[in-house]
């Protein structure tokens, strides 16, 4: 397959941007409008990821995809049709599948979506492909009913088990009784039988589906959902959906729950929730404490931060000091809706701030432990006259912390106005040398002994990083 080269001029230019960012580029521009882009919503241990969209360029709604390699910016293959036809296929979600024995990729995915067959009645359907063969089977899973104004919008995940890997799908439902959160997994041959996870009178709204973990459980399914200005969960470690908990109970209003999933394994951590909330009296994200969905952290920038709403998240590499989360929210405080993204409780940064309208993120991370990793942001715009879909990436090249657990001795370096002093410890000479990376992993400036000017750089989370014939370090300091 064919893939999109990213003109060298064009990373030269936006390399030096204070985000790290680089782009954004056009992913799907069709003559019609491409919209409700979704990608794999997890870090994927191997060679590709895929994003997924609905598409109306031939005249009704059909979901397009297309798969991205680990390549320098270069990796996005042809664009494929998922799913077309005389009726209108919507509100696509994919995911990615591993071996459950080493939990590496299988570059396999899973892509789900609604047909919408009335405009009452609706019918849930899944595709497996590869980025090699492309989407070789269809499935149709269920029926569903809704009302004027409501999608059955389905979320799919894969779940790792000793024997096999399951493939897990939640989507909304309605009946004469209420609203209803569905399911169904395939466990590799067959897919199982409908069941309920919850039902009441009450909306039941913006349904995700994300895996747990723990060492003696291994990985289980659980599902987040937002009902009248609350996020509740439900779990099935056993076989049976847990009865409902709140995620971070408030008096605030708390909408559009999205789930942090990482990988699974040894290595496995998280999830995380995340969603918008207004109990700090203004529109912002918020994120659970790692899988404590009791305790809620505000994970946007609190100083001039407008509205921020639509958070999505992934994990973009492995981190020993703090929460490797990047989430991705739309932002109107530069008076339009643009792109922005947070840090692990941090800084926002800017990731597109076109003055067009920017929404509907999503993120997604490739590659391996210890290795580089891609982090890919796509979304939905209207810059060219209709709805497109842009992305931007940054690489990661295995930054780690391993400062207050490691036991190395190493004061932290200090920064005061704009000067960042480094310690004795920090000999730099023959055999060492001492550099300044930022958040992505590309070294910034080097660094000498005793005071070194940063005022030219940018507010931000940096590392330090030295380089020696017997060890290598990296310390996070934080420019303010």
């Amino acid at each position: 397959m064919n893939r999109i080269a990213v003109p060298l001029f064009l990373i030269l230019l936006v390399a030096g941007t204070a985000s790290g960012w680089l782009g954004p580029y056009p992913l799907a521009t069709s003559p019609g409008d491409d919209i409700n882009p979704s990608a794999c919503k997890e870090w994927v241990q191997g060679e590709h990821t895929c994003l997924v969209w609905q598409t109306d360029s031939a005249g009704n709604w059909d979901v397009h995809s297309r798969f991205c390699g680990l390549e320098n910016g270069n990796g996005w293959m042809d664009e494929l049709p998922v799913a077309s036809g005389p009726l209108d296929e919507i509100m696509p979600a994919v995911c990615a599948v591993f071996d459950p024995d080493t939990w590496m990729p299988r570059d396999e995915f899973w892509c789900v979506w609604e047909r919408r067959d009335t405009p009452d009645y609706g019918s849930i359907w899944a595709a497996r492909g590869t980025a090699d063969s492309g989407w070789i089977r269809l499935d149709s899973l269920a029926i569903t009913s809704s009302g004027p104004g409501d999608t059955a919008a389905p979320s799919v995940i894969s779940i790792g088990g000793q024997n096999r890997d399951t493939v897990w799908v939640v989507w909304h439902d309605v009946d004469t009784n209420g609203h209803r959160i569905d399911c169904m997994f395939w466990d590799g041959m067959l897919w199982s039988s409908r069941q309920t996870i919850h039902a009441e009178h009450a909306p039941l709204k913006h349904i995700r589906v994300g895996r747990r973990h723990s060492w003696s459980m291994g990985e289980w399914p659980f599902v987040v959902w937002e009902k009248t200005g609350d996020i509740f969960f439900s779990e099935n470690r056993d076989g049976f959906w847990t009865q409902p908990e709140q995620v971070a109970p408030s008096a605030a209003q708390d909408r559009e729950p999205e789930i942090v999933n990482l990988l699974g394994g040894w290595y496995a951590t998280g999830p995380w929730i995340t969603w918008t909330s207004e109990r700090d009296g203004d529109t912002a994200v918020f994120g659970t404490a790692h899988d404590t969905f009791t305790i809620a952290r505000r994970w946007c920038d609190t100083a001039c931060a407008g509205r921020n709403w639509s958070p999505c998240g992934t994990v973009a590499w492995f981190t020993t000091d703090w929460e490797p989360v990047v989430t991705l929210a739309v932002s109107d405080r530069n008076g339009n809706p643009d792109i922005y993204d947070c840090y692990s409780e941090y800084y926002d940064w800017p990731v597109d701030t076109h003055p067009s309208i920017d929404i509907n993120p999503t993120l997604t991370t490739l590659g391996y432990v210890d290795a580089t990793t891609l982090c890919w942001a796509c979304w939905q715009s209207d810059r060219s006259g209709n709805w497109d879909i842009y992305g931007s990436f940054f690489y990661n090249t295995g930054v780690e912390e391993n400062g207050a657990r490691a036991g190395d001795g190493l004061r932290l370096p200090t920064i005061v106005r704009g000067v960042l002093s480094l310690p004795g410890a920090y000999s730099v000479g023959r055999n060492a040398s001492c550099s300044l990376l930022d958040i992505t992993g590309r070294k910034v400036m080097d660094l000498k002994l005793g005071e070194n000017d940063i005022r030219h750089l940018s507010p931000g989370v940096y590392f330090v990083r030295l380089d020696s014939s017997s060890r290598n370090i990296c310390k996070k300091v934080v420019l303010q």
